[in-house]
């Protein structure tokens, strides 16, 4: 099998207009345009419809993906053309493949933009066909559709969402100085070496307090520890530890968390009462070393009663 892909990221500016000239640009989200992504699968057997059904399999995990990337670098909402479909399932609203047979019958029950619907009718007239559900998806701050254009000869199709990204986008605005601070802070060497350093001591037990090294460690004290070999020495002190809100205290904070970030928990408010830590790995799981009861494992952001905070070392690739 063959593969080519070409991916290109991007912000979205929402213009302010006076008198025919932009007066000001607010910032709206993230997203991610996969102008090309090509598969060429040779199934062994000759069987052209296993390629078929290769691509559509390959086509709907990488639309997921597609929003996971975004999720998982931005911790905000995402949606992509395979997210917004299953979300209109699980509203109820019905979703549609639309064919050159049934095309006339079925544009008008649509309620979605008139630039949506040209360029349905431009896939039908190229010999394409459509999956789209029958109106918009409120997903968050963000309002559109997502939709499927594919050649049934060959399962290749592009997964769509409005303003005509064949990719995924953020269904929250990030402000401005978030966004700076953010596009510094993509430094994916250092990140990888905070998660891969601490999926280490994955298994290692528990131990309140005395837990600063190996091999036990509380919360603070394995994040301390793996940071400290990650060559950030901030959190970490090996005779009397340091707690997790003064780690917090020690971090820049931010409501824009990356992965190998940090994530702080309180019962209050107050980020004084802060009383765990945990390292983020992926949108809503942490690594963490949880209680007494315990080791140090993946799970998922906890909920409840708990308030969160989110605190960050690596800024910079330098």
């Amino acid at each position: 099998m063959n593969k080519e892909n070409k991916k290109m990221v991007s912000a979205d500016v929402i213009p302010t207009y006076l008198f025919g000239t932009v007066s000001k640009v607010d910032e709206s989200g993230v997203s991610i345009d996969v102008k090309r992504d090509i598969d060429i699968p040779l199934p062994m057997d000759g069987n052209t419809g296993r390629s078929i059904d290769y691509m559509n399999v390959s086509g709907l995990g990488s639309s997921s993906w597609e929003s996971s990337i975004l999720a998982g670098f931005f911790s905000v909402p995402t949606v992509s053309a395979v997210k917004l479909l299953n979300s209109a399932y699980n509203q109820g609203i019905p979703i549609y493949t639309i064919t050159s047979s049934n095309m006339d019958s079925i544009l008008p029950k649509l309620s979605v933009d008139s630039t949506v619907i040209s360029a349905i009718q431009d896939a039908i007239n190229a010999g394409d066909e459509v999956i789209i559900s029958q109106s918009n998806i409120q997903y968050y701050d963000w309002n559109g559709v997502g939709y499927i254009v594919y050649d049934p000869a060959t399962g290749a199709g592009g997964y769509m969402i409005s303003g005509g990204l064949m990719g995924a986008g953020t269904s929250k605005p990030l402000p401005m100085q978030e966004l700076d601070a953010l596009y510094a802070r993509l430094c994916m060497d250092k990140r990888s070496l905070v998660l891969g350093i601490a999926m280490m001591y994955i298994l290692t037990p528990y131990r309140y307090k005395d837990g600063k090294l190996p091999p036990y460690f509380d919360c603070s004290g394995f994040v301390g520890w793996v940071y400290l070999l990650a060559g950030y020495p901030q959190l970490f002190n090996g005779t009397y530890g340091i707690s997790a809100a003064d780690q917090y205290m020690l971090t820049k904070h931010t409501d824009y968390p990356l992965i190998a970030d940090l994530i702080f928990y309180s019962h209050t408010n107050d980020p004084s009462k802060i009383h765990h830590v945990g390292i983020i790995i992926y949108q809503n799981l942490m690594i963490d070393a949880p209680n007494s009861n315990s080791y140090v494992r993946i799970e998922p952001f906890w909920n409840g009663n708990e308030y969160q905070f989110f605190g960050y070392l690596i800024e910079s690739c330098n």
